[in-house]
């Protein structure tokens, strides 16, 4: 299911309207404190359905969350006019993926 899950985020973030997202290129201009409260968010957004598509370690800190993000997004500049929130979560995913 969880795979389902990872691959529907990827044909949303196509098909998303980048114009009425925060996309990767937002989330890459901003400050790394709001690149922190912005991962937060989408995690917590994520946590709060029954459906994550990643499997968070219980002592990840807040800023290798964001560190994983950016570096996902730096190495993949061709995906930053997706949305912010598929890219992280594609990023956790493979960072951290569900065993």
């Amino acid at each position: 299911m969880k795979k389902i899950l990872f691959a529907l985020i990827s044909v949303i973030a196509v098909n998303t309207h980048a114009e009425n997202f925060y996309s990767g290129n937002d989330f890459m201009a901003k400050s790394e404190g709001i690149q922190v409260t912005y991962v937060v968010g989408v995690v917590d957004g994520f946590l709060a359905t029954n459906e994550v598509p990643f499997c968070l370690p219980k002592d990840v800190t807040t800023g290798q969350l964001a560190a994983i993000s950016k570096k996902y997004l730096t190495d993949n500049p061709e995906k930053r006019h997706f949305t912010a929130a598929s890219n992280i979560a594609v990023a956790l995913g493979k960072a951290f993926p569900c065993k």
